[in-house]
């Protein structure tokens, strides 16, 4: 049953973390209806660490003598169960961690899936715009239509990139990287991903060497 902290001799126990003893109903038994059978109460808080996890009610005789020695039993009993939840409570917590883990790894393995398809698909349309673009003077204004199919494709299959490296089925990519250039493109991206009323500001060190790094994974 659960009663509010501070009522009756269970609530109480609880809120004072210290056994209650009554030989009888007397006055800080609150609860109670017509027809009650006379009784006395061991009121144990349940504790761990100082947090009352719930308390243990033993019902008694009316007119039963306190006892020193029940009461360590009942207080080792009591200890013995906040152990025994704090366990079962971790144990839960465990499984909660690992079923998000699962769902995790399922989420990798599909984004895996789509992004392999979507880059067979950008290959095509990359190859295409290529010589397409070779076709046609720089001078005519297709060529530039025909440039940013291309650009766009290449941002397409960074995205894409991402997704593998997501589900860590992309292998590491080194290359000399313009670390500045790496946040510029990636704050872009982001720019595109969050909301209006979010401002990021960024502050780059001029003149950096180039590293030798992944792109992709320091981007992550």
């Amino acid at each position: 049953a659960k009663i509010p902290f501070g009522k009756c001799l269970c609530g109480q126990a609880a809120l004072k973390k210290e056994l209650q003893f009554s030989d009888c109903i007397d006055a800080r038994h609150e609860i109670t209806y017509q027809g009650i059978e006379p009784h006395g109460h061991y009121c144990v808080p349940i504790l761990y660490a100082d947090i009352t996890l719930g308390v243990l009610n033993l019902y008694l005789s009316e007119d039963h003598h306190r006892d020193k020695k029940e009461e360590e039993f009942l207080a080792a009993f009591a200890a013995t169960l906040a152990s025994i939840i704090m366990h079962r409570r971790k144990e839960e917590g465990m499984r909660t961690q690992i079923l998000q883990i699962q769902k995790m790894e399922a989420i990798g393995t599909l984004a895996a899936g789509v992004a392999h398809d979507f880059n067979n698909l950008l290959t095509v349309i990359q190859g295409y715009s290529d010589m397409a673009m070779l076709k046609v003077d720089k001078t005519d204004t297709l060529y530039g239509d025909l440039k940013k199919i291309h650009l766009s494709g290449m941002r397409a299959a960074d995205l894409t990139r991402q997704l593998l490296l997501f589900s860590r089925k992309q292998p590491m990519d080194l290359s000399a990287l313009d670390i500045n250039k790496a946040v510029s493109n990636l704050l872009k991206m982001i720019s595109r991903l969050i909301s209006e009323d979010i401002v990021i500001n960024i502050d780059l060190e001029t003149n950096l060497q180039t590293i030798l790094g992944d792109e992709g994974r320091i981007e992550q």
